[in-house]
């Protein structure tokens, strides 16, 4: 009895989700190194939203793919990452690393990541120019960047 109303619980919990609007997504608190990230400051243009940290593998591979992103897709897509390390000393040394040329939001309490459901890393999440979220991806492999760029170019042509 106690699996099935955790299930039942589990599943109205992620269809709700599903159906949040933009601006039912947290903020992180900021400061003059940390800015507020805000979804709703993205309306307008597709979003690709991935949650990493820089002790994680699969991250490390994905930055390339998200590095390539913006030149791809120009304006209609806007990617924006959340690091979840705890020393963001780490965080500095990957991004120093990796150069991603989209912004990096910090959130080493895990606040944001919590209200996300983010289970794992990496983490993505893709939202249409209406802020309606139209995928979660869990992880990235040699086979996603296919996968991912068929999605945005989806919701780009919507």
């Amino acid at each position: 009895m106690n699996k099935r109303r955790f299930l039942l619980a589990f599943f109205t919990f992620a269809i709700i989700s599903l159906a949040l609007p933009i601006t039912s997504y947290a903020e992180t608190t900021g400061g003059a190194e940390n800015p507020a990230f805000n979804l709703q400051d993205y309306r307008g243009k597709v979003v690709y939203l991935d949650f990493w940290a820089s002790w994680c593998g699969p991250c490390r591979a994905s930055f390339p793919f998200m590095n390539d992103l913006p030149a791809e897709y120009g304006d209609d897509l806007a990617v924006v990452t959340i690091n979840l390390d705890e020393d963001r000393d780490n965080a500095d040394e990957f991004i120093a690393e990796f150069k991603p040329n989209f912004p990096v939001f910090f959130d080493s309490k895990g606040s944001v990541a919590s209200q996300y459901g983010v289970s794992g890393m990496p983490n993505s999440f893709l939202f249409d120019r209406n802020g309606e979220l139209i995928l979660k991806h869990m992880g990235f492999t040699k086979k996603d960047p296919e996968f991912l760029r068929a999605k945005i170019s989806a919701a780009i042509s919507r």
